[in-house]
């Protein structure tokens, strides 16, 4: 597998997207890694339940995608939940 400097999480939401279930496989395949990790989940109210839960474990999640990659522009230390929560 080859090494990656950040990861980007993006789901469109459509009629059947779980984006709980998405976020809480995200949280678990990222878990201990040591690169920035962001989304986007778009959708408004539809991926609202997944963007909570991957702010609460740390996972920055923004409502738009060219948000999201901001963070990752400014590097590891541009990449907090706490930013993030302004823009979901």
């Amino acid at each position: 597998m080859r090494a990656a400097d950040a990861v980007f999480v993006i789901l469109a939401a459509q009629a059947a997207s779980d984006a709980f279930g998405v976020a809480r496989a995200v949280a678990g395949a990222t878990r201990d890694w040591t690169v920035p990790v962001t989304a986007a989940f778009v959708g408004g109210a539809r991926v609202a339940p997944g963007a909570r839960a991957l702010d609460e474990v740390g996972i920055p999640c923004y409502s738009f995608a060219e948000r999201a990659v901001n963070p990752l522009i400014a590097g590891p230390e541009g990449v907090t939940a706490v930013d993030a929560r302004a823009h979901i």
